[in-house]
């Protein structure tokens, strides 16, 4: 919590009151903090004798984390990044609508969650893990994508702090099979992909639990530790009959950096099998994009920023380039403001113009909630003047994005 004191005069629609210089029996409002939402919350806070105002600089609209007020404009300019081509968009058109197909993605969604926990289990305890099961799951969510190439996609947005190792792992497998559905990989890939991505951390169920949700700074020694789960994710992997060597490499190699700084092996470039190239990706943007026990999430744009920072060092450039034409550069589930001072979440991404995507508004321009949400799709010619001026922390303005992920509203 930061707390800044503030006169009357210097309180705006949106901030976060958490104190008034007052006691609560002499201004109008049913609680000490409020979020002032509206001109009408405003006057009252203006007439009721209060000289100063504490806010809370955390929540509420005031002084937000953002990169910057053009931040998608910036990216766009300094990294040349484009959307894909017309031809390209031809050959990925979809079969079935996006929020058809999120009824159909959801129930695979979750039921791989269930079969991965198992597998989890299953490998913790040195039993064989039903690779039918693992298999079958990992078809149906191919499936999912060539019917529609951004459903399953937003699904993997979904993060859940106490159940953090499954969700990543279907995250990250998520990411990974749209992101080959864009680089036209074949179904069998595609599985083979999934399959790799699913299970590519399970060698961390022979890694104490201690270490694995440290709080501080991992020490050497524990850092030595924890690098070893790629080696036992490969063996476990390759107790599987009919696995493809690919998927068993994404296991092995998805820590490897493309400057040969990563580990277990120190691969460069290309001596890095394909997939795993692809999961680094992946493995790294769902990382910075989850709460961890030692740092608060990032929002997804501005991890995209941070991997963009770090480009050739780490990954393929690539692959990161596809990976940000698949997601955009305001992936779905991103908060928004607009230059109409709307605030929304990201629900489609414009493949052909990434600073253009389709918004969800949630509050008008004074920070009003709307009773009924306004779709506002950038690319339209009626939006043409609007933009989208920053990134907003969900918390801060008290939106649940895991219930509209979930609910299938985004």
């Amino acid at each position: 919590m930061a707390i800044k004191k503030l006169s009357i005069a210097e309180v705006k629609i949106g901030m976060y009151v958490h104190s008034l210089d007052i006691s609560w029996f002499k201004h109008p409002f049913l609680r000490n903090s409020f979020i002032i939402s509206s001109e009408e919350d405003l006057a009252k806070l203006q007439k009721c004798g209060a000289t100063y105002v504490y806010v809370d600089t955390e929540r509420g609209l005031y002084n937000f984390e953002t990169r910057n007020q053009d931040y998608g404009r910036d990216l766009v300019s300094k990294w040349r990044l484009k959307g894909i081509d017309e031809g390209e968009c031809a050959k990925l058109q979809d079969i079935v609508p996006r929020q058809e197909e999120l009824k159909t993605s959801r129930k695979i969604y979750y039921q791989t969650r269930k079969i991965l926990e198992d597998a989890y289990h299953r490998a913790a305890k040195g039993k064989p893990i039903n690779w039918n099961e693992i298999f079958k799951v990992a078809d149906a969510a191919v499936e999912s994508v060539f019917r529609n190439k951004d459903a399953f996609l937003s699904l993997g947005m979904i993060k859940n702090y106490d159940a953090y190792t499954f969700y990543h792992s279907l995250n990250v497998s998520c990411l990974c099979i749209t992101v080959g559905r864009y680089l036209f990989f074949d179904k069998e890939d595609l599985i083979a992909l999934g399959v790799g991505a699913l299970l590519h951390d399970i060698g961390k169920v022979r890694i104490p639990e201690k270490i694995i949700n440290k709080l501080g700074r991992l020490t050497e020694e524990e850092f030595s530790i924890i690098k070893k789960h790629p080696e036992y994710s490969q063996e476990i992997l390759s107790r599987c009959p009919h696995i493809r060597w690919d998927s068993v490499h994404l296991a092995y190699q998805h820590h490897e950096r493309f400057d040969g700084s990563g580990y277990p092996l120190g691969l460069k470039g290309f001596r890095i099998n394909q997939f795993a190239l692809i999961a680094a990706v992946a493995d790294v943007f769902d990382a910075l994009t989850s709460d961890r026990p030692y740092r608060s999430a990032m929002s997804p744009a501005v991890a995209i920023a941070k991997m963009l920072e770090q480009g050739e060092r780490d990954f393929c450039f690539s692959y990161l380039l596809k990976f940000i034409q698949c997601l955009g550069i305001y992936p779905i589930g991103t908060v928004v403001e607009l230059d109409s001072r709307q605030i929304g979440i990201v629900t489609e991404i414009n493949h052909l113009n990434l600073e253009r995507p389709t918004i969800l508004a949630l509050y008008d321009s004074q920070y009003r909630r709307l009773k009924e949400p306004q779709v506002i799709d950038l690319a339209s010619e009626q939006y043409q003047k609007i933009g989208i001026s920053r990134c907003l922390d969900p918390a801060k303005i008290e939106v649940d994005i895991r219930q509209f992920l979930e609910s299938g509203k985004v």
